[in-house]
């Protein structure tokens, strides 16, 4: 059970991010909601297309992270006491000003074991977090090499099971590090008690992969958006043999693999950012603040109603239907 009592304690500190864990559970509560409803519309599809298989992936991603979300906010909310944090220390020779911030850090810090053996479901947004990125850059490394190499990719289809069989099995690893290094490597290692994803395994694991994360955010949206740029060229007909239909449904792909990656960057990617730039200010301060940082990647679900539209070109067809219904009035 959860031991590590936030909303038990009566320190101003404590209540603070009690409450913000109080919003992180109603927005999680929401964006699960919502991802469970366009996960069943989206796989209810017969369409079948590369970049709808992804999309649906990264459906269930998010799903996975408002339900970690939900679960490890509703576990901070039970309320339950525990005796994990560290003990009060006496610091001979400071000044009072000093010694109350020495002790108020030390009220607030646990060891890393605790986060990863009582916070059970910093696992499920762990893994949700890396994953997202990485399926972020394999969908603009992809487009990329369809634009540049499109005769190797026109003989050799890839396959989307083995992209997701092999992004899922290199973040279980990530995660498995993880957790060898705060069960195991350094289980006594400090943290504070909010246990911020990633820092919450360690502070190098957590520097490393917030890093990466940013890195593949970028690094996909960044692949996509020149793909994109090269597909718009007057050459780019040269390119794909003046092929009209081949260059066209190049375009089409290509855009769409834009918007993806730009959803995730901005509603992914920023709030990462931000965390880091935060934990650069104070590793232990600003606590409440991280915590609503941190529920902006909930903001992910709702831009997924918009990138549905997008993705399986519903937008499209509505505003054909319009259209013909209202000429057809007009006639």
């Amino acid at each position: 059970m959860f031991q590590i009592d936030i909303c038990a304690a009566t320190d101003e500190i404590s209540l603070s991010l009690c409450s913000a864990f109080k919003t992180t559970m109603v927005f999680a509560i929401f964006a699960f909601v919502i991802n469970i409803i366009l996960c069943t519309y989206a796989f209810s599809h017969t369409s079948y297309s590369p970049l709808t298989v992804i999309f649906r992936l990264l459906l269930v991603i998010d799903g996975i992270h408002s339900a970690g979300y939900m679960l490890d906010s509703f576990s901070v909310l039970l309320n339950l006491p525990g005796n994990s944090r560290t003990d009060f220390k006496e610091y001979p020779g400071f000044t009072v000003e000093q010694t109350y911030a020495l002790l108020s850090k030390d009220k607030h810090m646990v060891r890393i074991i605790d986060c990863a053996v009582y916070k059970p479901f910093l696992f499920f947004i762990l893994l949700a977090r890396q994953w997202s990125a990485m399926i972020a850059f394999v969908i603009g490394l992809e487009r990329s090499l369809q634009i540049f190499y499109p005769l190797w990719f026109k003989t050799i289809k890839l396959k989307r099971t083995p992209i997701v069989l092999f992004t899922l099995s290199f973040n279980l690893l990530s995660c498995s590090i993880a957790y060898i290094n705060s069960l195991f490597v350094s289980p006594l290692e400090e943290t504070y008690y909010s246990c911020e994803v990633t820092w919450a395994f360690g502070e190098n694991y957590g520097w490393c992969q917030s890093a990466v994360i940013i890195a593949e955010y970028l690094g996909g949206w960044i692949l996509s958006g020149y793909a994109f740029c090269i597909t718009q060229r007057p050459s780019a007909l040269i390119h794909f043999g003046n092929q009209k239909e081949k260059i066209s449904a190049e375009r089409r792909r290509t855009r769409k693999a834009l918007w993806l990656t730009t959803a995730c960057l901005i509603f992914n990617g920023l709030p990462q950012g931000g965390l880091m730039l935060l934990r650069m200010r104070s590793n232990y301060n600003d606590a409440d603040l991280k915590q609503y940082v941190a529920s902006m990647f909930l903001a992910k679900s709702v831009a997924n109603i918009f990138l549905h539209f997008i993705v399986n070109d519903t937008f499209r067809r509505l505003l054909r239907k319009v259209f013909e219904n209202y000429f057809l009035f007009k006639t």
